[in-house]
């Protein structure tokens, strides 16, 4: 029933009430009677218009992996007001491919590398207009949006994710190792201008002891990674975006044999075989809690983590240039905002894509994500937040304010055609396992791959849609 009709029938239910009251012969009952209904009406008017209220409010729903990284948003996009109800929804990858299949899935969706591969792009919504309108502005990260905009393909030119947070590795060090083999902390050689990856590579050998005498090595200068690294042999994706060169271009050809690329993975096999600087990987092995080692190479993500917590002598500093004072250029694209194409209400939904797009929500997202904001005006915030987070890391926001302000350069996107993408890691994965063991050198291993992973490429180029995979 609408609210004019509730009125309505107060008012009919007044006249009957008020005619009976002022009849000769009325009786108690009807004055009890008369405000009996009108009670009831009254009371039918206020939930019929609350009702009404509830139901015109048009609904956002906005879903990720963790409800995590969505309720804070939700929360603060409702207070502001605006007359459209946001509501968070908890959907793992799995079933959330079900209900994009059965047109069943949320507004927005916080999309996960590797979660979803090309074939759903279609799925979607083209966002360029909004970015070029709202993303344009301000004060985001150099290559923010060069890093997102599709390449190739029939999405060519087009801006499907919206960023709010970005990874890229740091150096974590033990600061009683450093001191105990006195020697100055990497974040204080930043500092001075004297960290360069000849420098940190000699700091890693004085850092590499044997402690008791026996032979043995006990402290390691650098620790080896063994959640990413026995699969990937080694961050040597990582080292050849920071070179300049991926293993396979952003329109599908093999680049894995191109100096840059060799440069960079017999880098990081050296740190094995020539300078002894780095435990071999080993599945199951790791010398970083056990206080094995004095330094690693990891994400920014490890300081938010609980492991990170129960490391309090440990400490951050950016990671050197590369060699031949090439600047660190990598920004890892852990997960990003997309629309649905088919959203409930695109009105609503575009709104809260708007919010999204603010320094508000990018602020929310890094301190709950733990990565660093996409925003300059929001770094400096983020960096002293993170500070107070972990008191004991004094490095915590020098680093983050020198990789956003100083050495942070726009980054190159990774592959967005890639057919078969598990059999061509396979073969990467054999070549740079090779190099490590000293069975080759890169140039060699790296050349010996090029014919079956570029046959892999070519077989499925042409029937390849836009997007990206990322897996480990």
């Amino acid at each position: 029933m609408r609210a004019s009709a509730i009125v309505q029938v107060y008012e009919a239910a007044s006249l009957v009430c008020d005619i009976i009251g002022k009849g000769d012969h009325a009786l108690k009952a009807a004055r009890s009677l008369r405000r009996i209904m009108r009670t009831i009406s009254l009371v039918a008017l206020i939930l019929v218009w609350m009702a009404g209220m509830g139901h015109t409010a048009p609904i956002v729903t906005v879903s990720s992996w963790s409800l995590r990284y969505v309720e804070p948003l939700v929360e603060a996009f409702n207070a502001k007001g605006l007359g459209i109800e946001a509501e968070a929804v908890q959907l793992r990858p799995d079933a959330l491919k079900a209900r994009l299949i059965t047109n069943l899935a949320p507004d927005i969706i916080m999309y996960t590398v590797g979660d979803f591969d090309y074939e759903w792009e279609h799925y979607w919504l083209d966002l360029t207009e909004v970015v070029k309108r709202l993303g344009s502005r301000g004060d985001w990260l150099p290559g923010t949006w060069d890093a997102l905009t599709i390449p190739a393909g029939p999405y060519k030119g087009e801006i499907r994710r919206i960023k709010n947070t970005y990874e890229v590795p740091v150096l974590y060090y033990d600061k009683d190792q450093m001191a105990n083999a006195g020697v100055m902390e990497p974040a204080d050689m930043h500092r001075a201008g004297r960290w360069s990856w000849e420098d940190m590579l000699s700091l890693a050998k004085k850092l590499t002891r044997d402690l008791n005498g026996d032979g043995l090595t006990d402290v390691w200068g650098l620790a080896h990674d063994i959640s990413h690294g026995w699969k990937s042999s080694g961050y040597y994706e990582i080292w050849g975006l920071q070179a300049g060169e991926y293993f396979v271009s952003p329109d599908g050809y093999y680049r894995g044999n191109q100096p840059a690329f060799v440069d960079m993975v017999q880098w990081w096999a050296d740190l094995y075989n020539v300078h002894h600087v780095m435990q071999s990987p080993r599945p199951g092995v790791s010398t970083l809690p056990s206080g094995l080692s004095a330094m690693i190479m990891y994400g920014t993500h490890l300081h938010a983590s609980a492991d990170w917590r129960e490391f309090r002598t440990w400490d951050m500093a950016p990671l050197p240039n590369l060699p031949q004072n090439k600047a660190y250029n990598y920004m890892f694209e852990h997960g990003a905002w997309v629309v649905n194409k088919n959203c409930a209400d695109i009105d609503a939904t575009m709104k809260f894509v708007e919010f999204l797009l603010s320094p508000e929500a990018v602020q929310i997202m890094s301190r709950e994500v733990g990565f660093f904001p996409v925003r300059l005006s929001v770094a400096r915030e983020f960096a002293n937040y993170q500070q107070e987070r972990y008191p004991w890391a004094k490095n915590v926001a020098y680093t983050i304010i020198s990789m956003v302000e100083g050495t942070m350069l726009p980054t190159k996107p990774g592959p967005w055609y890639m057919p078969n993408w598990n059999d061509v890691r396979d073969h990467m994965h054999a070549a740079v396992r090779s190099v490590l063991a000293g069975e080759v050198p890169a140039a060699v291993a790296l050349e010996q791959v090029a014919g079956p992973i570029e046959s892999i490429l070519a077989a499925g180029r042409k029937d390849m849609i836009a997007g990206t995979l990322w897996k480990w």
